[in-house]
């Protein structure tokens, strides 16, 4: 069983999304509240897996609301999904909130479905907080949403960086190192002053022509360790 808590403003959007919820093949266990005292007495007696949130609540913005949210410790990575009636906090909710989604009405509540159903699957599945980490990034004329854990490494040049994975790499502009470092979960650590890398990748560090060489697994390609960094990376 799945915990949901809707935070909705309309009776009649709620009751909507509620219905819809009920025909899915997953179990869902629905709350709604309708401003910011309800939904927090909610989350503080029961644990919410997945957070649909108004982000324009009649008591106040639902920004500010997932804002103190993401203060509790347990709901600093528990998925929330944003409705709005405009795009006008969308960039403040991906980049302040790290909310999944931000979806702009009117919408199908059918491809909301879809959206919550999929996210439900790493509940069921008993996915670490750490592994359900999603890192928001401005990536040309959109946003690039990647799970933190896919990461190989980062790496920087001026204001802008680089990201690394197993199959691509997307150019970040105007995304400082010191940016970045604050997105990422505690695996991640600055092996350069240039680099931050994944350590759960790291499989050996080792000497190379120009230094200190960081070796990832199933990866061709070397990081560079600098020596004021290593003890970053010897507890790997």
């Amino acid at each position: 069983m799945i915990n949901l808590l809707m935070v909705l403003a309309d009776n009649d959007e709620a009751q909507k999304i509620y219905e819809v919820l009920r025909g899915s093949k997953c179990h869902f266990d629905c709350y709604c509240a309708h401003n910011a005292p309800e939904a927090l007495k909610m989350l503080d007696e029961n644990k919410m897996e997945l957070i649909i949130l108004d982000a324009d609540l009649r008591d106040g913005s639902g920004l500010e609301l997932a804002q103190q949210i993401r203060r509790l410790a347990c709901y600093q990575f528990t998925w929330i999904i944003f409705l709005s009636r405009d795009n006008q906090y969308e960039v403040e909710a991906y980049r302040k909130i790290r909310c999944y989604d931000f979806v702009v009405k009117p919408y199908h509540e059918e491809l909301l479905l879809a959206t919550v159903e999929m996210l439900s699957r790493y509940k069921i599945t008993d996915v670490s907080e750490d592994d359900r980490v999603v890192v928001t990034f401005k990536h040309r004329d959109s946003y690039l949403r990647i799970p933190a854990r896919d990461i190989l490494y980062f790496e920087v040049f001026g204001n802008n960086s680089t990201l690394y994975t197993y199959t691509e790499e997307y150019l970040l502009k105007k995304m400082s190192l010191r940016r970045i470092k604050l997105m990422l979960p505690k695996y991640f650590v600055q092996c350069h002053k240039s680099f931050i890398v994944n350590r759960n990748y790291i499989e050996s560090i080792q000497k190379g022509p120009y230094g200190w060489e960081i070796r990832l697994k199933d990866y061709d390609r070397a990081v560079p360790s600098g020596d004021k960094y290593k003890g970053n990376i010897t507890m790997f």
